[in-house]
Order: C-alpha cells, then sequence, then structure tokens
C-alpha cells in the first residue's frame, strides 16, 4: 500500500495520491518511515483534501498558446525569499533587443580610459502577496534550489499601453540602429576618400 502513494525526490519521500483525476501532495518527508506513519494517519483522517495540495489537475485552465507569449528557463534559487526571477539575457531580445554597448564600450573613471560592457540583469519580480507560489517556490528550493522551471509570461491585452509604449521603443530602437549603420558607411567612405587623396 506504502508504495503506490510514496514517490523518492531526491533524498526525500513525498506522499501523493490522486483523487477524481486530480493529484494532491501530503508533505515530503526524511525518511521512508516517516512517510509511512504519516499515511498511517491520513488513512485514520479519511485522506483531507484542500486545493493547496493540488500539484497536477487535468481540468485546470491551460496556458492559452499565443505568439506573444514569452517563455522562460528559470533556476529555482531562492526566489521565494528574494522575490524575484532571474531570467536570461538571451531569452529576452524579443521584449528588450541587444544594443551595442552590451558588447562592448568605452568608459572613463576619474580620468582613467578603459573598455567595459553594459550588463543587464532582467528578473521577474514576483507578487509576494501570492501565498501559493512562494509556498511552491519554497518547496522547490528545499527539494534542489538548482533544478529549472518554464516561466510563460502571459500577453498583455492589446488595449495595454504597456505593451504599447514597448512596441514603440522597439521600433525607434530599430530605426536608431539603421541610422548608426548608415552614418557608418558614411565615415568609412569619407575614410576611404581621404586616403586616396
Amino acid at each position: 500500500m506504502y508504495k503506490k502513494y510514496i514517490e523518492k525526490n531526491n533524498d526525500k519521500f513525498l506522499i501523493k495520491r490522486t483523487f477524481d483525476d486530480i493529484e494532491y501532495e501530503f508533505g515530503y518527508y526524511n525518511t521512508f518511515e516517516d512517510a509511512k506513519n504519516k499515511i498511517d494517519q491520513l488513512e485514520e483522517d479519511g485522506w483531507p483534501i484542500s486545493t493547496k495540495n493540488i500539484i497536477n489537475d487535468p481540468h485546470k485552465k491551460t496556458i492559452p498558446e499565443n505568439e506573444n507569449n514569452y517563455k522562460f528557463d528559470i533556476k529555482v534559487g531562492k526566489a521565494f525569499k528574494h522575490g524575484f526571477l532571474v531570467l536570461k539575457r538571451k531569452e529576452c531580445y524579443d521584449l528588450f533587443p541587444k544594443i551595442s554597448y552590451e558588447n562592448e564600450c568605452e568608459i572613463i573613471l576619474d580620468g582613467i580610459e578603459s573598455k567595459a560592457r553594459l550588463n543587464f540583469v532582467p528578473r521577474l519580480v514576483i507578487d509576494r502577496k501570492n501565498e501559493k507560489l512562494i509556498k511552491y517556490l519554497k518547496k522547490l528550493s528545499e527539494i534542489d534550489p538548482n533544478q529549472r522551471k518554464m516561466v510563460t509570461l502571459i500577453k498583455q491585452n492589446e488595449n495595454s499601453t504597456v505593451l504599447e509604449d514597448n512596441k514603440k521603443l522597439i521600433e525607434e530602437n530599430k530605426k536608431l540602429k539603421e541610422k548608426i549603420q548608415e552614418l557608418t558607411n558614411q565615415i568609412e567612405e569619407l575614410y576611404i576618400f581621404s586616403k586616396k587623396k
């Protein structure tokens, strides 16, 4: 009886059981014996369930596929504690296009010149009031803080001013890049012409 409800996850033992096609969890335990004792207690109590314990609900509404949704591969880490999820910069290029300063730039500090690189660390700041998410992230971190999860950023409403402003910035950035390239070509032509003289 015990083995069908207990799943070993890293060094801990998770109790799971399915009711009406919905999978529920009943906690992680350090030893198989502890998990067995908990199952005995759950049997006596009639396996009380709560929506907070749901880990897999096939009836749950799924996220609609949308070309404007963005997916990010994130490391769980200590997100529950810090309140944010760190994203990979390269996965954000569609949202925030890469600029030349990220490859290399020049700086001056107190008269000292140096090469540098502008570094962006995009983060998703999560709602700390969402106890379900915070609790879940904490649980994942306790199991293995290095595990990775997929996060989907849902498309905003078409009428969202934030979305529209972002589209304008991307378009302006594109035009600016084209203008910079045009000026660069002109400078190169002038340089070649001056060399011929």
